[in-house]
């Protein structure tokens, strides 16, 4: 994230007017699953499309599917995915536990902070928040 500030530092700074390049800023930044944040965004029409775009991360999926089966107890991944033994590959399990896991979190940014979206995915937004834009 340093690299990239740096970068939209540099972008929108005058130095290079002589080149033809002119500054281009960048007014708001958003930064992905922070741990404080300050808005959310409703996701709730795209979730499916959400899901499948994970499923496509196979790698991933296949490491997490052996990470948590290393981690967790039968016991306690059962609990979060009901069948889990009988999933038959590390990439089922992790696409499994992912599914699991983005709907608990994404839930828990949505209604479950009474807000008015069922899923809702979190963001850190720096820039200026205009009045209008809040009040609707």
């Amino acid at each position: 994230m340093t690299l990239i500030l740096e970068a939209l530092g540099l972008a929108s700074r005058d130095f290079a007017d002589d080149d033809g390049l002119e500054p281009h800023p960048v007014p708001t930044i958003y930064y992905m699953t922070p741990s404080r944040p300050n808005c959310v965004i409703d996701i709730a029409p795209h979730w499916e499309q959400k899901v499948a775009a994970m499923d496509l991360l196979e790698s991933q999926m296949e490491f997490s599917g052996r990470h948590w089966t290393e981690q967790l107890t039968p016991a306690d991944l059962e609990a979060l995915v009901p069948g889990f033994a009988g999933l038959s590959s590390d990439l089922e399990r992790g696409r499994a536990v992912h599914r699991a896991l983005d709907k608990a979190v994404h839930i828990y940014h949505g209604i479950g902070h009474h807000g008015r979206y069922a899923f809702a995915e979190a963001y850190r937004r720096e820039g200026d928040f205009h009045l209008p834009t809040l009040m609707r």
